[in-house]
């Protein structure tokens, strides 16, 4: 996959929580729920999307951060993100949890 706008590859992820993890899933990406850093929709954005060279981290209220300074990326988290991230913090996602 091409690198491209976070807010492009957030929307291209899937319009639910259960669409996001089977894009994350077949993407290979794996990641750790509650960690901001490791959240794989984080870890997806860090890998696939353009940030300027910059880490982005994901909170638990979804709000995407850069890393080194905590400033919000300028990118709104979609409905079906947040519900992923929220699922993933739950344990829904066992098959995307790299420590399980």
């Amino acid at each position: 996959m091409k690198r491209v706008e976070a807010d492009k590859l957030i929307k291209s992820l899937g319009n639910s929580s259960d669409e996001i993890a089977k894009s994350l899933e077949s993407l290979g990406v794996k990641g750790i729920g509650k960690v901001a850093g490791k959240c794989p929709l984080a870890i997806a954005l860090n890998k696939f999307s353009i940030n300027n060279g910059r880490r982005v981290l994901i909170d638990g209220q979804c709000n995407i951060k850069y890393a080194d300074n905590l400033e919000s990326i300028g990118v709104e988290a979609t409905q079906a993100a947040k519900d992923f991230v929220r699922d993933m913090d739950a344990g829904k996602y066992p098959n995307l949890d790299m420590v399980k």
